[in-house]
């Protein structure tokens, strides 16, 4: 494992071309490297060439970002969309359940209503048929 670098000098300034850089590390190791005069100086246009390629990067950087913010809104409207299908279901499924049970009911009651007049009919008979046998007899 390479120890971590703690610091780096450059001798001189860009401009006057350092040629010489000095790097420490934590274990107290120092380096001096001598740089080729191609990595010294500064090339024309390179500034810009430079400044073009990390303004390049950041507008890539925005665009992603964007598209990401945007796959982000489509996946909640996505899921926002299925769930209210599914409570679309789930609340047919309920009105269904739910007609089902007033008609089980109303079939429920028309049959107690049903017996009922049976009972009473059949009780008016009797009594009927009682009074026409006392009326017989006398």
């Amino acid at each position: 494992c390479d120890p971590t670098l703690s610091s780096i000098a450059v001798q001189g300034t860009a401009a006057s071309g350092g040629k010489l850089v000095a790097m420490g590390d934590v274990t107290g190791t120092v380096s001096l490297l001598e740089l080729c005069e191609s990595l010294a100086v500064p090339q024309t246009n390179e500034r810009k060439a430079i400044d073009l390629m990390f303004e390049r990067e950041m507008k890539q950087e925005k665009n992603l970002e964007a598209r990401e913010r945007e796959l982000r809104r489509q996946r909640a409207a996505e899921t926002d969309k299925s769930n209210k299908e599914a409570q679309d279901k789930k609340d047919a499924k309920d009105e269904k359940m739910e007609a089902l049970l007033r008609k089980v009911d109303a079939d429920f009651l028309a049959m107690i209503k049903e017996a009922e007049d049976d009972e009473s009919k059949a009780a008016e008979s009797s009594s009927l048929e009682a009074a026409n046998s006392d009326f017989t007899e006398e």
